[in-house]
Order: C-alpha cells, then sequence, then structure tokens
C-alpha cells in the first residue's frame, strides 16, 4: 500500500471551530468540514470551497460558513455565514452539507432550529450560490420540522452520514 503525501497544507478561517456542545446530537458531531471543487466549464473551474457548521464567538450556538479558493488551495477568503436569520436567534444550523453542481452552482443544506427555538426541532434548510459563494440564496425550509431527540435514550446521536450529489437542474440529498 502506499501512504499518501500531501505537498501543500494552508490554514483557513470559517469564522469557528469545529465540536460538539451536547445538542442537538449528543452522541454524535455537530457537523464536518466539506471540501469541495469546481468541476465546470465556465470561469470557477478549479476553486476549492470549503463548508461547515461552527460555534461562532459569542452566544450563537452554530452557523453555517463557507470560505473559498480561487488560486488552487493557495489561500481561502474570508468566511461567508450561509445562513440569514438573524445571528442573536440562539438558533442551531447544524450538519451543514455542500455539493457543487456541472454548472458551478453550490448547494447547500443543514438542519435549522430558527422556527422553534428548540435546539432538537430542526427542519431541513436549502440555500445556493451561483457566483462561487460571494452571495447566497434566500434561505428555504425544505422539510417539516423533526425531532433529533427521537430514540433517545437507546439512540444518542443522528448518524454523521449526509451525502448530497449536485446535476444541472437541483440538488440530491441521502
Amino acid at each position: 500500500a502506499k501512504v499518501p503525501t500531501f505537498d501543500l497544507v494552508t490554514r483557513f478561517d470559517l469564522g469557528g471551530r469545529l465540536g460538539n456542545r451536547l445538542q442537538p446530537n449528543p452522541g454524535g458531531f455537530a457537523g464536518h468540514y466539506w471540501v469541495a471543487t469546481d468541476h465546470s466549464d465556465g470561469p470557477t473551474r478549479g476553486h476549492v470551497y470549503v463548508l461547515a457548521s461552527v460555534f461562532p464567538p459569542g452566544d450563537d450556538p452554530l452557523e453555517i460558513m463557507f470560505v473559498r479558493s480561487t488560486d488552487g488551495g493557495q489561500t481561502f477568503s474570508p468566511p461567508v455565514r450561509v445562513n440569514d436569520d438573524p445571528a442573536d436567534t440562539n438558533a442551531w444550523q447544524w450538519f451543514g452539507t455542500m455539493s457543487v453542481a456541472p454548472n458551478g452552482r453550490i448547494d447547500v443544506v443543514w438542519n435549522d432550529s430558527r422556527a422553534t427555538g428548540e435546539a432538537n426541532l430542526a427542519e431541513l434548510y436549502y440555500s445556493f450560490s451561483e457566483d462561487a459563494g460571494v452571495t447566497w440564496s434566500e434561505n428555504e425550509a425544505l422539510s417539516a420540522v423533526w425531532d433529533s431527540s427521537l430514540g433517545w435514550p437507546v439512540q444518542r446521536k443522528i448518524g454523521d452520514y449526509y451525502h448530497m450529489v449536485s446535476d444541472r437542474v437541483g440538488a440530491n440529498l441521502a
């Protein structure tokens, strides 16, 4: 077996840190880093994108944050907040998931408790960007409210298994 090597390591700031504050997924993570590259034939081909649910400074528990590199990962943009609820709503935006369509559109989904005020009662939200993550569409709830605590105490986590693939007309989430 061959051991992989990396010839480039770049630090970037997502405006917070990964981790878990026990809610709404006490036995699992609140999210992971998602890294994607643009394979389109347009002017954003080769851009590198990173998305994560992060704990920002202050009292707001979780935000969906995004950075991009236009130079192959040498440098990254300042972080951009994707969720558009007011920063002081104390809502949990968790399990941010990203994919890039063949036409360069970036699709993002996440669980969001902004409508309920309860960490474990969330809706699935969606936003997209057609300008390489500079701006994002108005956030849209895609699901009814669901309870992430169902099955407790036997099952203490929502598995870390979201995945999304984008095509030219939309995003497919599993």
